[in-house]
């Protein structure tokens, strides 16, 4: 009987590898011989193949050889992320390829090697719940990630309860979009509020979450925990409808956590928020990098409340406000704000999809002559005219000390049959001029809506440029002329290292064109095909007529490879760093400052006290002492401008007096009926 529990145990851990799911025999500890194993062994493929067999034989299940190898590629690459879509038959299950997932999906329970899922567009109508079931046995992913869901997203309620039942869970990346959530909240607000380690990111947009989710989730979730709440670096709640109570609510949430907070991201795009509940509280984000308004209107005392807060930011890096309805006179005041302040550089401003006139061009650009502050000016589909693009040329021309890095120009209004030639050549001719004068510009992008007869002149004085990096023209339908004219640039630029052409309409001959002078540069490291003119020429060609260039490709594709091999840094290879790499292990929930204890209203003591006492990790080495803490919070909630600090709105009594009486209103804010 020894000898038979003996191989029992040692068939168990070599098919689960070390996965804390331990087996119950419920024999004496007398009756357990030593294994011969090695359960430290680390987890191969093999061994997820044996683990996968041996679950299809119990569920009587014909197992899938593309799964097995789509897993055995993973291993090889040394990837760490399932891609639930790459898996071969995964996607739906009408495919000829489909199989059951329930072996499959459950092998990733137990398995101690991957630690990101990603389930995106898979319309499987058993995928949430076995996900689901999965999550609540493996220990070490990090991060989930599900995008696009239509089929049963109401068992996604599920999702919360296996987080909450899996006390050991790692997960510190919570990824959602595009899935409708709305029965999902009750369950994943328990799960926020009762975990014992840190969360990196939390993103649920575009989740059809209303304001009644909203303010549950805020109070009963992240309020509740304030120890998981204050390792968020990235917050992304966009494309969910707030309300006036719901933006309250996290108006107080970001005034609780921001002088203790490790947000870097906060992303709110298209929100329907109430601007003059939120904005008075972000300056309390001394870490805040990327701030995400798009889509959201302004009214004159938004901005000016903005203002105040950029005023007072000094690790800004990115700030979004596309489709905002900005007017001349906001674009002005930001442009004042941004400049005025010393701890800002390097900034990425986003102002897509707002109506830009010349006038507004001066008022962005005004402010700036005396400090600049940009890195890249994204003005995509602000339906640019002629005289506005002159005008943009004019004003960087004339900036001295100009050092923006990265203009973005995309979706003009400059390929208008009624714009004369004349006009487009001044045009063409100034934006070339511009890039010649500003060496500090590296990459442009005029991605459609430009006329052939204004990048023509622009691709001429382009071949004598040594500064841009970084050109895109898709989707401007130049035809084989302008197929001929880049091809010219690349030949004659001896610094260009990335194109994009695609939709340009380009036949055959075009392609071969451009392709033959790519192979050939010595800098070019990316240059996407442009699949989309090929495609088009295979379905417009009769049967057998088309044939893809095969030898041109490979030479193309080798081309590319040695120029990023020769490159001391490139951002083209596929091992560039991302922004938020997969994390290997859970992190530790931060200690709660007494400075925000005492800001806590009794039921969040009450919840603090519960989460506390459940706690595996705190770290307190990452934070201040508490005195610190007490003094750097009084800084904050000091008035908004001081006696020494004379206010930038002095020539504009009337916007102080409204900005002082914003921060001033009464801190008492009632909470959220949930």
């Amino acid at each position: 009987m020894d000898i038979i529990i003996k191989t029992i145990r040692e068939a168990y851990y070599e098919l689960t590898a070390g996965s804390p799911c331990d087996i119950d025999l419920q024999v004496p500890s007398s009756c357990l011989l030593e294994l011969e194993c090695d359960i430290t062994e680390p987890q191969s493929s093999q061994r997820f193949k044996k683990l996968y067999y041996a679950l299809c034989s119990y569920y009587t299940i014909v197992p899938s050889s593309d799964a097995i190898h789509y897993v055995e590629s993973l291993f090889l690459e040394q990837n760490i992320e399932v891609n639930l879509l790459e898996c071969p038959g995964m996607e739906t299950e009408s495919s000829s390829m489909s199989f059951d997932i329930r072996p499959f999906v459950r092998c990733l329970g137990m398995n101690m090697y991957f630690r990101s899922i990603v389930i995106d567009d898979i319309q499987h109508a058993s995928i949430i719940p076995e996900f689901c079931t999965m999550l609540k046995h493996n220990t070490t992913i990090t991060r989930i990630q599900i995008n696009n869901l239509t089929k049963n997203t109401s068992k996604l309620d599920q999702l919360g309860t296996s987080i909450q039942n899996n006390a050991q869970n790692a997960i510190v990346d919570i990824m959602i979009s595009n899935t409708n959530l709305s029965k999902a909240v009750k369950t994943l607000k328990v799960a926020l509020s009762t975990l014992t380690h840190g969360i990196r990111i939390l993103q649920l947009s575009h989740c059809s979450l209303n304001p009644k989710n909203l303010c549950s989730l805020i109070r009963d979730g992240l309020m509740k925990n304030y120890p998981m709440t204050l390792t968020l670096k990235e917050l992304n709640l966009s494309g969910n409808r707030f309300d006036d109570s719901s933006s309250e609510l996290l108006g107080k949430l970001f005034a609780r956590i921001g002088p203790h907070s490790s947000l870097q991201t906060i992303c709110l795009r298209n929100c329907n928020l109430n601007l003059l509940k939120l904005l008075r509280n972000i300056h309390r984000f001394t870490k805040l990098q990327e701030f995400d308004l798009s889509h959201n209107p302004f009214s004159d005392g938004d901005v000016q409340l903005l203002c105040s807060s950029l005023d007072r930011m000094s690790s800004l890096k990115v700030l979004q406000l596309a489709g905002c309805s900005l007017k001349q006179s906001h674009l002005e005041t930001i442009s004042n704000s941004l400049s005025s302040n010393s701890h800002l550089s390097e900034i990425k401003y986003n102002l897509a999809e707002n109506t830009i006139s010349s006038n507004c061009i001066q008022a962005i650009f005004g402010p700036l002559q005396r400090s600049w502050v940009l890195h890249t000016l994204d003005l995509s589909n602000c339906k640019l005219s002629d005289s506005v693009c002159l005008a943009l040329c004019t004003a960087i021309q004339e900036t001295r000390e100009c050092k923006i890095e990265r203009l973005v120009l995309d979706d003009a209004k400059l390929d208008s049959i009624l714009l004369s030639q004349k006009t487009a050549q001044l045009v063409g001719d100034a934006l070339g001029t511009m890039l010649q004068q500003q060496p500090s510009i590296k990459s442009i992008s005029l991605s459609s809506g430009y006329s052939v007869n204004i990048l023509f002149p622009l691709f001429q004085r382009l071949q004598n440029n040594t500064s841009l990096q970084e050109l895109n023209i898709s989707n401007n339908k130049l035809g084989d002329s302008g197929a001929s004219a880049l091809a010219s640039l690349i030949q004659n630029n001896n610094s260009l290292v990335s194109i994009l052409c695609d939709g340009n309409n380009f036949t055959l001959p075009g392609f071969y064109a451009i392709g033959l002078t790519v192979k050939q540069s010595k800098t070019i490291q990316r240059f996407d095909i442009p699949w989309n003119d090929l495609t088009q020429n295979i379905s417009s060609s009769g049967k057998g007529k088309f044939k893809l260039p095969g030898n041109l490709l490979t030479s193309i594709y080798m081309t590319l490879e040695r120029n990023k091999g020769e490159s001391v840094y490139s951002p083209y290879c596929d091992d560039a760093i991302s922004k938020n790499p997969v994390a290997m292990l859970a992190i530790p929930s931060f200690f709660v400052p007494q400075s925000l204890v005492d800001q806590l209203d009794p039921w969040e003591m009450e919840s603090l006290e519960a989460v506390s006492s459940t706690l595996l990790v705190v770290d307190q080495n990452s934070i201040l002492s508490a005195e610190q803490e007490k003094q750097k919070a009084s800084e904050l909630s000091d008035e908004i401008f001081s006696d020494e600090d004379p206010p930038p709105y002095d020539e504009q009594p009337d916007k102080l007096e409204f900005v002082e009486k914003i921060y001033n209103d009464d801190d008492d804010e009632n909470s959220c009926d949930s």
